[in-house]
């Protein structure tokens, strides 16, 4: 099997830490009162300031945000908050009737993500059950 670039989990990684902004938008928002610290509202904090950490952690190639990153999955699809979303800030013109494309082309997104994320982190030999042998 063909290698895959390591650089797709640098690429992981920027697009995580973009939620820097998001983090930082939440936090101004809870300290001006726009809100309240409720459960949904502190969860996203810290799920977000988690996604800033992972994308640290995968820049640096490091073996906890591999993990981070799989245990974020589900969430992500859960809560559809997804790692390309930002590639709805360069569509300025989506018509609400095409939302529902946009939301798949982000699931698949996302699932592709995690593809490439397995293969890269057996690829680099910090995955149990990986035989470099192979």
């Amino acid at each position: 099997m063909k290698k895959i670039n390591k650089n797709w989990i640098v690429f992981f990684g920027i697009i995580d830490l973009l939620k820097v902004e998001k983090l930082t938008d939440l936090i101004i928002k809870l300290l001006k009162g726009k809100y309240s610290l409720d459960y949904l509202h502190f969860f996203g904090i810290i799920f977000t300031g988690l996604i800033v950490i992972t994308g640290y952690l995968l820049i640096k190639n490091k073996k906890l945000g591999y993990y981070l990153s799989y245990i974020e999955f589900p969430i992500r699809l859960l809560f559809s908050y997804m790692s390309f979303s930002f590639l709805l800030w360069l569509n300025v013109w989506i018509q609400p009737s095409s939302m529902i494309i946009w939301t798949i082309i982000l699931f698949v997104l996302e699932i592709l993500r995690l593809i490439i994320t397995i293969i890269i982190h057996r690829q680099n030999g910090k995955l149990p059950g990986h035989n470099k042998a192979l």
